[in-house]
């Protein structure tokens, strides 16, 4: 008797779709490591190009590179933060946003101080322009840009120099001087195999950050110019943006007993004071990068602060996390 055919279900294995999906995945895993660091020396490197070419603005572009090497920078020290789970891998992420903005928003002051309290005004060594009022009240410290110019240089030479002292007074009468000193220098700049070529360096604008422990109007009531005869100097002035010293040394302080102790005593096996180092030598560019003396600061200004100030910082990080291997014990499960 003819009986009927069954078919039987196919049984073992997976779906060729769902199969594919896994082994993409595993494949792309070791990949995942270096989204962050890759997308964000790209967007570093777009935006310091698109500065250069004049196609973006300048300062937001150095403020955009400044923030990607911060998270480039920031990603060295939490790089194994992937492996974590749950309240651990939340842990992670909030110290990476809280020390990315701590560092950043330093910098974006810095490129952008806010709306002038007074912007280029004129003032020369004959009155003009003064006595002249500055709107400061309510404002503990000012930022006084200064820019001027200089005669022209001698054929092969440089252009004297042009001092110059301003007389403050506060709201109590109390006078301060501000000093500086416009100059043109030659130096002898290597151009590797070619030989070497002079240059010539022109610092014409200052910055100062004066006082205003009164928080009044202040008052600009002498300036005096060496030579007389120089061409008037430009007043832009800006309130400082940050708070006391004290405080930004205690902020400081706090940020770097956090990453010592993340490092030390944090849910990952093992960093090496990774984030330590990265930290010191972000506090050391900063620093320099707020204290160097130019009025807008570029590419160069940077770059500059990046170089020497992240090489301190990394020096004082080092002896930072030599000390804490010594004074704080690691966990028993490391």
């Amino acid at each position: 008797m003819p009986t009927a055919s069954r078919t039987r279900p196919r049984t073992g294995g997976k779906p060729r779709g769902r199969g594919v999906l896994l082994g993409a995945a595993l494949w792309l895993e070791p990949l995942r490591a270096f989204v962050v660091p890759v997308v964000a020396g790209l967007a570093a490197a777009v935006a310091i190009g698109l500065g250069a070419a004049g196609v973006a603005d300048g300062a937001r572009a150095l403020d955009a590179a400044a923030l990607a090497c911060l998270v480039l920078l920031c990603w060295t020290g939490l790089r194994g933060a992937l492996r974590l789970t749950g309240r651990a891998r939340a842990l992670a992420a909030g110290l990476a946003v809280a020390w990315v903005g701590a560092l950043w928003v330093p910098l974006h002051l810095r490129f952008f101080p806010g709306t002038p309290l007074l912007e280029k005004v004129a003032i020369s060594a004959s009155g003009g322009g003064l006595p002249l009022t500055i709107p400061a009240a309510g404002f503990r410290a000012l930022d006084l840009f200064l820019e001027g110019s200089l005669a022209p240089a001698s054929a092969g030479g440089t252009a004297p120099p042009v001092r110059f002292r301003l007389t403050l007074e506060a709201g109590d009468g109390t006078p301060r001087i501000v000093e500086g000193l416009f100059r043109d220098e030659v130096a002898t700049r290597r151009l590797g195999r070619r030989g070497t070529a002079v240059v010539h360096h022109t610092h014409t604008a200052d910055v100062h950050v004066v006082p205003n422990p009164t928080r009044r109007d202040v008052r600009i009531t002498e300036v005096v110019l060496e030579p007389p005869t120089a061409q008037p100097i430009h007043l832009t002035v800006y309130a400082h943006p940050l708070p006391p010293g004290p405080v930004l040394a205690a902020a400081a302080l706090a940020l770097v007993a956090a990453v010592v102790a993340w490092d030390r005593r944090g849910p990952l096996p093992a960093t090496d004071g990774a984030l330590t180092y990265a930290t010191a030598a972000a506090l050391g560019t900063v620093g320099i990068f707020w204290t160097s003396n130019t009025v807008r600061p570029d590419a160069q200004t940077l770059i500059g602060s990046a170089i020497f100030g992240g090489a301190l910082g990394f020096a004082a990080g080092a002896a930072v996390w030599w000390l804490a291997k010594r004074l704080i014990a690691s966990p028993p499960t490391r």
